[in-house]
């Protein structure tokens, strides 16, 4: 059964069975070697972690919205358009000559 290693922070971890490997908190340019070769490789270009699973990498890459962020926008939407025609009006004041 082929062994994996990977680095974090400059220290090489392992070894890991396959199973063990897809646990791991990795992300798609996390440097994996084989126990049976000296050279480093991509998390993203391994075969069996990007075939056999839909996404084993950690999903920390993909942004989560909360509804926090959610209400911040729809607040500032909301004032734009209550209040954009103040500001329309008050740039035409400024810039139209009197």
């Amino acid at each position: 059964m082929r062994k994996y290693y990977y680095k974090k922070n400059g220290e090489t971890l392992g070894p890991f069975a396959l199973e063990q490997l897809r646990k791991e908190h990795l992300n798609l340019d996390t440097m994996i070697q084989f126990d049976d070769t000296k050279e480093w490789h991509l998390a993203k270009n391994i075969q069996e972690l990007t075939v056999q699973t839909q996404m084993p990498f950690n999903t920390s890459m993909r942004k989560d919205y909360s509804w926090e962020t959610f209400g911040i926008i729809a607040l500032i939407l909301y004032l734009g358009y209550s209040f954009g025609w103040l500001i329309i009006e008050f740039i035409k004041a400024i810039f139209e000559p009197q």
